[in-house]
């Protein structure tokens, strides 16, 4: 056969337009966390102001008498008495209406 002559290809780069994208957004990522971090670095400086001059506030001293321990009780014996007290009526109260249920027929 005939062989015809054809001209070498070119090698050209594959652009991809994601790549450049991609690019932008990490540039802009990376400024973002630069602008974060000098904010954060500035938020922990510490900045003390300076103290008024002049009469600060004092606080009064008062001489006041020791307190005294007064005796206590947690009442447990007043509270398990009024719970008797209280049961004792509801089973007086049901053996009344008991009493009376029999009563009537």
């Amino acid at each position: 056969g005939t062989s015809t002559s054809r001209p070498v290809t070119e090698v050209v780069p594959f652009n991809l337009s994601g790549e450049a994208r991609h690019a932008a957004v990490e540039e802009a990522r990376h400024r973002l966390l630069a602008l974060q971090e000098e904010e954060e670095r500035r938020a922990r400086e510490f900045k003390a102001r300076k103290m008024p001059v002049g009469e600060g506030w004092a606080p009064q001293h008062v001489e006041a008498p020791p307190l005294e321990a007064k005796p206590f009780t947690f009442r447990y014996e007043e509270r398990a008495a009024l719970q008797a007290m209280r049961h004792e009526e509801q089973l007086r109260q049901q053996h009344e209406s008991e009493k009376r249920a029999r009563e009537v027929h």
